[in-house]
């Protein structure tokens, strides 16, 4: 699977030291088929460090 391009929704914070990243993706399988996924990372705001990775596949 490639990326075939990508959009950075936007960040939210959560808490002081809490905050999200949301991404959309479209992707391409090896069949040549697109679809789409919508990407949000939690992290902590203050050493980065990632604490939860959620994806949710949109066809569109």
């Amino acid at each position: 699977m490639t990326i075939v391009d990508y959009l950075h929704i936007g960040r939210s914070v959560i808490s002081p030291s809490q905050a999200e990243e949301k991404f959309k993706l479209w992707l391409r399988r090896r069949d040549q088929s697109k679809f789409g996924v919508h990407v949000s990372v939690i992290f902590n705001s203050k050493t980065a460090e990632v604490q939860s990775i959620q994806l949710n596949e949109t066809d569109r």
